[in-house]
């Protein structure tokens, strides 16, 4: 069983009062309103101190905590490799199933924990993010002045990712370009492609064919 987790948080300054499961739904999009719901009524959040129910309205300022009830999280592989280190970045070579941060139903079997057990004296900074079923590197900073460089750099876009992908049935070697648009699901921290939203470009490179 997983150990439950106590997340603590001043409510910030609000510009009316808000129905404490909307803030939960809209803050924390990691779980949906019925889940938040769900822990609710687990006696799971607390407002001041005290178990709060649905009927309680923010007015900011209350300090918010959350302990869920300890629970089994799914296996995952935990076998990662380090590709490089020096006095400021930690690169990794992430291995899948995993994911990088504590969310849903992983909380101790996300790679930010494993490594924070396994490097206990370091202050670890995830620099970028790859999905829990993709693999390849991720770079780690060890510090604020290396994290806020290279965050500078992946919003500068000067840093190029490659992705090797396999891909079933008869891919056309002359697709260069694959474009889409992509939009946020409501309250989920998803996006699904649409005909409209933030444009996605990948550039695709044809390699080669196995029977």
């Amino acid at each position: 069983m997983s150990q439950a987790l106590i997340l603590k948080q001043q409510i910030p300054k609000l510009a009316e009062p808000v129905a404490m499961l909307d803030y939960l739904a809209q803050r924390f999009t990691y779980k949906t309103t019925d889940e938040w719901s769900e822990q609710m009524e687990q006696g799971c959040l607390r407002l001041d101190g005290a178990i709060t129910r649905h009927s309680a309205l923010l007015q900011g300022g209350e300090t918010l905590e959350y302990q869920p009830l300890p629970f089994a999280e799914p296996p995952v592989n935990t076998n990662y490799h380090i590709i490089h280190e020096d006095d400021d970045l930690l690169v990794i070579n992430k291995p899948a199933p995993i994911p990088m941060m504590s969310i849903r139903k992983y909380h101790q079997h996300s790679l930010l924990i494993l490594l924070e057990r396994d490097f206990p004296n370091l202050k670890l900074f995830p620099v970028h993010r790859l999905d829990m079923e993709t693999t390849g590197a991720v770079v780690f900073a060890k510090n604020f002045a290396a994290a806020s460089h290279m965050g500078k750099q992946f919003l500068l876009k000067n840093v190029h990712k490659t992705y090797l992908a396999w891909v079933h049935g008869a891919f056309p070697p002359d697709l260069k370009l694959l474009k889409s648009y992509l939009q946020r699901l409501p309250n989920r921290p998803h996006f699904i492609e649409a005909e409209t939203g933030l444009l996605a470009e990948t550039q695709v490179k044809y390699l080669d064919q196995h029977s």
